[in-house]
């Protein structure tokens, strides 16, 4: 995984338009107790994130799983997916199994917090449609929620 720059204020890999909007490059600025401790730049389809070695991010503490999370980006549009980890991924301070991010999205992993950094994608954005394109509508199953186009939560169909 690549070090900073993201797509962050003030950073090389910034740029907007004049709406404002940030189009940097998709990142994660993590932090412990307040203090940032690394910013990785998401350059692969898939990220991963635990407590193994084997991961792309790794996270070594206690409550994170060794297979913990992973972030799929595909056309500039970004997913968090909980891999059946034993305490769960937050999302702003919702417990979620799959979720779209935007841009200032905090993921909470045990102690540690990962900032998502990246534009605000259409919010017309179809949750399912992206995972079919992807090739991942069979990895949906009955223990994964639908989740609502508009707002993230999770609903019963």
């Amino acid at each position: 995984m690549s070090a900073v720059p993201l797509g962050v204020p003030g950073s090389s890999g910034e740029t907007s338009n004049e709406s404002g909007r940030s189009y940097g490059r998709p990142g994660l600025r993590i932090t412990l107790g307040g203090e940032e401790l690394q910013r990785v730049a998401l350059d692969k389809r898939i990220v991963t994130v635990g407590r193994h070695p084997d991961n792309d991010v790794v996270l070594d503490a206690d409550g994170v799983s060794r297979h913990h999370l992973q972030i799929i980006t595909v056309q500039g549009e970004s997913l968090v997916e909980d891999l059946g980890s034993r305490n769960g991924t937050y999302v702003n301070n919702a417990w979620m199994r799959v979720r779209q991010l935007r841009s200032g999205d905090e993921i909470v992993v045990a102690k540690f917090r990962l900032r998502f950094l990246r534009y605000e994608p259409d919010a017309g954005f179809d949750v399912d449609q992206l995972l079919r394109r992807w090739g991942l509508a069979s990895a949906r199953s009955k223990a994964i929620p639908t989740v609502c186009s508009t707002c993230g939560a999770a609903r019963d169909d």
